[in-house]
């Protein structure tokens, strides 16, 4: 059983990734926690730069040999079958997924522009700036974006008929009640794993993690929105970066809109983190643009509410951040 790390563990931790030849795959197995709570704690309490020179200082300690058969497995043009279909019994915990793999952070390794794997040539080989991940960000968590979400309220006209929501207020608690005990959280940790599962070319991962997704889904209504939105976004992405269809065939049956926006942020390298941030407020702005029309509201009120709502989705995006699988849960 997962434990949760004390601050002891963590402090160990940083000191054991910075000195030893720790990887998150071992330290996982130390502290008995999965390889993405190792991979998010770190990632949040070092800097970028440490955090990858870390990296590949991790990658060089490795066998030419392993590297070797590693590099030729994953630039294979054959796609990888799909697993069995979901079912309570057999749906796979979330986090444990890329730890099956072994192809963890530290290990993986630059892809060559031939591999037919690769991602946007234009963004290869180089860390592209903040102003670039800002606007792709602005790109996709942009209500221009053709992926019909103005088309869905989650909802909300039956909370709005029924008088428990009836202005700003009860509106704006509504939505704060969702960002911490709803299913957002959920969706925007799927994304976060489809975001790393697509850096790592882990095909069979992002099927999986998609199918484990749907079966979350509370209603038939709120599943095929999902899947309307994501097999959309996901056609976007291949009409802009034909080199992506290789994704789009992969995920055997429809994606969600989730792992979609995982795999869009990873192919545009947003940080991940940044990502769930505009995931967050890119739902948190559909539901009031369609609340404004329903209960009514003015569109002065609807704005001033999501700028209010900024502290709530910055802190909604830090709790995700140190989502364990036990925490996957919801109360909508």
């Amino acid at each position: 059983m997962p434990k949760k790390l004390s601050d002891e563990n963590k402090q160990e931790i940083l000191k054991l990734y910075r000195e030893s030849a720790e990887t998150t795959s071992t330290l996982a197995d130390r502290y008995q926690v999965s390889s993405s709570t190792i991979s998010r704690f770190l990632k949040t309490n070092l800097s970028t730069s440490e955090y990858e020179e870390l990296i590949q200082q991790k990658r060089m300690n490795r066998t030419p040999n392993r590297i070797e058969s590693e590099f030729e497995e994953e630039c294979q043009p054959e796609l990888i079958a799909a697993t069995s279909a979901v079912s309570p019994s057999n749906i796979p915990s979330l986090f444990t997924l890329e730890e099956e793999k072994t192809t963890l952070e530290e290990e993986i390794i630059p892809t060559p522009k031939f591999c037919p794997l690769s991602r946007n040539k234009a963004l290869m080989d180089t860390n592209i700036s903040s102003e670039q991940q800002i606007l792709a960000l602005l790109q996709l968590a942009s209500p221009a974006l053709p992926v019909g979400a103005y088309s869905y309220s989650e909802g909300l006209e039956t909370l709005i008929e029924r008088g428990v929501i009836v202005d700003r207020p009860s509106l704006q608690s509504w939505i704060e009640f969702e960002l911490r005990w709803g299913a957002i959280p959920i969706e925007a940790t799927m994304m976060l794993q489809a975001d790393r599962q697509f850096q790592q070319r882990d095909k069979v991962g992002l099927t999986e993690s998609n199918k484990w997704l749907s079966a979350t889904r509370e209603t038939k209504e709120l599943r095929e929105q999902s899947w309307q939105m994501g097999r959309s976004l996901l056609k976007l992405l291949v009409d802009l970066q034909p080199e992506l269809t290789w994704v789009k065939e992969a995920i055997i049956g429809d994606c969600n809109y989730a792992v979609a926006f995982g795999i869009a942020a990873a192919s545009w390298q947003i940080d991940s983190f940044i990502a769930v941030l505009g995931y967050l407020q890119n739902w948190a702005a559909n539901l009031i643009s369609a609340a404004v029309k329903l209960i009514p509201l003015g569109q002065t009120v609807g704005q001033q509410l999501l700028f209010n709502l900024n502290t709530s989705l910055l802190t909604a995006k830090e709790a995700i951040q140190l989502l364990e699988d036990r925490d996957l849960n919801s109360c909508s």
